[in-house]
């Protein structure tokens, strides 16, 4: 049996911008889990850029 596998960087994001077009422009992240354990599955660009200059 063969099989093939993809990688999408940051698929979660990529996916949220492509179904929703308003969002494009704001920096975004995908979380998961339940307070306090929350962490962060995917960022965009833009979030990415805003968290270097806070870190």
């Amino acid at each position: 049996m063969e099989y093939a596998a993809i990688h999408i960087p940051e698929f979660p994001v990529v996916a949220w911008l492509r179904s929703d077009a308003a969002v494009r422009s704001h920096a975004l992240a995908v979380i998961e889990g339940i307070a306090p354990l929350q962490r962060v599955v995917s960022i965009n660009r833009a979030a990415r850029v805003r968290a270097s200059r806070v870190a």
